[in-house]
């Protein structure tokens, strides 16, 4: 992306109404372009105070060309921070080998850890079929020291599918083996600590907050409306997900965003859902699939049910998770108020 780009876009968002603003730096891999990053920095810092805006920033790296300068912007300006690493070295090389078809493991964990030193890291690994041992890269999350971790499946979308997303099989398998996680996940919240890997930690947020609405919203997501991803050409799109699809590009940096486009774009996303997610108990608390998952490269939208059996597991697990911590919770302050036999006995009901 062009220093021009970078200062367009920054310029772009400084206009907006919102006091708040965040600028995530996405790829690729973004550190292929430290000047551009350390242009963010500087510029935006600068503008901020002129505009009177609050400034956040977030980056997703693969870890590989992290240094002492860019350590020092994650850790000084607070970085909401993510670092790709598919697993322990095996699973990790095999996904993300270098240009050179050597590994990237060793590099990327040496790099991590120094920043470790400075400030905390979480993680976000994809895996591939066949399913691996989820356990396996979990506890080894863990050992590493990752305070957070997000562990997802590799689906694309279903007019993209490629060779190592999830099977239905493979699917089957990741619901069952994350079932197998939710006793450590029920010790740590009981214990008032947030779990490192809590993979229903949007929808138990949602039932704990009573956030649980039937009511249709026109989007589900911030995607075109408060989110603007922009590539290196100055091309708008809903998401960064949508970069390089031309007919999901909704403007650009000299004319601003299409606003009747993005709305076009939810209606036919509303339009694609209706009859599946309006007769689904899970909408209540899911409120419909992904934009990008059911978008197709024309720029219709198709529904897909692929991810709905995981979801749905999710949200029950939950429902789960929350009853089970609630009883725990109320038994510390009325400790003699229902024996404990039969707390068992109403969470398997």
């Amino acid at each position: 992306m062009p220093i021009s780009v970078v200062k367009d876009s920054i310029d772009l968002a400084m206009r907006h109404p919102n006091k708040d603003l965040t600028i995530l730096l996405f790829g690729g891999e973004p550190l292929l372009n430290k000047p551009a990053v350390d242009f963010v920095i500087k510029y935006s810092q600068e503008q901020a105070v002129i505009h009177d805006k609050g400034m956040h920033y977030s980056i997703t790296t693969n870890a590989t060309l992290l240094d002492d300068k860019i350590n020092r912007y994650l850790t000084d300006y607070n970085f909401g921070l993510m670092v790709s690493l598919d697993g322990p070295r095996e699973i990790h090389d095999a996904q993300c080998p270098t240009k050179g078809g050597t590994g990237s493991f060793d590099i990327a964990a040496e790099n991590i850890k120094k920043l470790m030193k400075l400030r905390p890291v979480g993680v976000r690994a994809t895996l591939t079929h066949p399913m691996p041992n989820l356990s396996v890269i979990v506890d080894f999350f863990k050992d590493f020291g990752f305070n957070t971790m997000i562990i997802g499946a590799s689906i694309n979308r279903n007019d993209a599918t490629s060779s190592v997303d999830f099977t239905e099989e493979d699917m089957n398998d990741f619901v069952l083996q994350s079932g197998q996680e939710l006793p450590q996940i029920i010790e740590d919240l009981s214990q008032d600590k947030m779990p490192a890997y809590f993979p229903g930690e949007r929808w138990f947020n949602a039932i704990k907050n009573n956030q649980i609405t039937a009511n249709v919203f026109l989007h589900n997501c911030g995607a075109g409306v408060a989110i603007n991803a922009i590539d290196s050409k100055g091309n708008l799109y809903p998401c960064v997900k949508f970069a390089g699809m031309n007919s999901w590009i909704i403007g650009n940096l000299a004319n601003g965003r299409d606003d009747q486009k993005v709305k076009k774009i939810w209606f036919n996303f509303q339009k694609a859902i209706k009859e599946h997610c309006g007769k689904c108990w899970a909408y209540p608390v899911c409120h419909g699939p992904c934009l990008w998952d059911i978008a197709l490269q024309n720029g219709q939208c198709k529904f897909d049910d692929f991810n709905c059996k995981y979801i749905k597991k999710r949200i029950e697990e939950a429902a789960y998770l929350y009853f089970q911590t609630k009883i725990k919770s109320e038994m510390k302050e009325k400790p003699n108020s229902l024996p404990e036999s039969d707390i068992e006995f109403i969470c398997e009901k």
